[in-house]
């Protein structure tokens, strides 16, 4: 009797296996968003990899974003008092402080970027950002338009060679005080 329920379950499961050699879908990742896969490959993957940056808190992604050589920096008029030789590595330390000392920061662009220079190798884009940052305290709002000037590297990704800020209409709290505030 033993054996012949053995038999049963072996047959059943037999039949209603369709190829016991078969490999399965892969699943979905379940950590967030894999920005490795968002190469700079043009001007629009570079902001957005800057975006998947704020998302995914990672500093190493977000640098990556900016030329090694030569970046410069020019804040808003209204900041440009609390900024000395800003560099890539003070650009590294703001985001670094930013995203490990506050509970969420949110970076949206509030339009699409215009392009006001464009070559195969070089770009240059301006765009109206907002900024939340939550703290166990307040939220802090930052808003304002940035000029980017990006050029291609010869490894044929893109990178930030400039970056300037400038006030919105109405608010004097932009990306430059933000900058300054966390570095």
């Amino acid at each position: 009797m033993r054996r012949s329920w053995i038999i049963l379950v072996l047959v059943l499961a037999v039949v209603r296996c369709t190829n016991p050699f078969s490999v399965r879908s892969p699943e979905p990742p379940t950590t967030g968003q894999n920005i490795g896969f968002n190469l700079q490959a043009n001007p629009d993957s570079l902001l957005s990899k800057i975006a998947l940056a704020f998302v995914n808190s990672n500093a190493e992604s977000y640098i990556e974003c900016f030329a090694e050589d030569g970046f410069s920096y020019l804040p808003s008029p209204n900041e440009a008092n609390r900024f000395g030789d800003w560099d890539l590595l003070s650009e590294k330390r703001y985001f670094e402080q930013l995203v490990l000392g506050v509970e969420d920061v949110t970076f949206s662009r509030t339009a699409e970027p215009s392009r006001l220079l464009e070559t195969p190798s070089s770009a240059e884009l301006s765009f109206r950002y907002s900024i939340a940052v939550k703290s166990t305290s307040k939220t802090e709002r930052y808003q304002g338009e940035s000029l980017l000037r990006m050029d291609q590297a010869g490894s044929g990704f893109w990178h930030i060679t400039s970056w300037q800020d400038f006030s919105a209409e109405g608010s004097d709290s932009t990306w430059s005080t933000l900058r300054a505030n966390y570095r």
